[in-house]
């Protein structure tokens, strides 16, 4: 891996934790994480040792947006999570992809229990008194959940599966 390479990794994560966290402050996703994300990707791919599919991997990014708006227009996903997922999806690559979709869903699921829980509870007002002034829209639900940090997560566990590292 090349030091720019590495730079370029490194500040992937950094903008999945950047997501993560303004999604937990403010129920948004500002659009300079998934644009950063998705401009920083061709220099990710042409610093890399390995040949990245370059097409397969636009197909598969924007397959996952397609299903995205459809989620969003359902009122499921909010579209900051949707720019992220399929930014996120550009670096992790066709061939993770998959578990990178299963990774997100499950700790989306967990975080999702534990803001069921008591804790929980109190986390989400937390969360909602650091909002404030800023208007969360339910998407269906009776409390929107700060889903970039399920994404964050997901994309950040795939990126440390041996598989992946390889």
């Amino acid at each position: 891996m090349t030091v720019l390479h590495t730079i370029l990794l490194l500040m992937f994560v950094c903008l999945l934790l950047y997501a993560a966290y303004c999604d937990v402050r403010r129920f948004e996703i500002p659009n300079a994480a998934p644009l950063a994300l998705l401009g920083l990707f061709p220099l990710f791919a042409a610093t890399s040792k390995t040949e990245i599919p370059m097409f397969t991997t636009a197909i598969v990014a924007l397959l996952i947006l397609g299903i995205g708006i459809l989620l969003f227009a359902k009122g499921v996903m909010g579209a900051g999570d949707v720019k992220l997922f399929a930014a996120a999806s550009l670096w992790i690559g066709p061939g993770h992809c998959f578990d990178f979709v299963t990774d997100t869903a499950a700790i989306g699921g967990i975080l999702g229990l534990v803001l069921l829980t008591g804790i929980g509870r109190k986390l989400f007002d937390w969360m909602r008194a650091e909002s404030a002034g800023v208007t969360a829209r339910a998407w269906g639900f009776k409390r929107p959940m700060p889903y970039g940090v399920a994404i964050s997560a997901g994309a950040l566990l795939t990126l440390l599966q041996p598989a992946f590292l390889e």
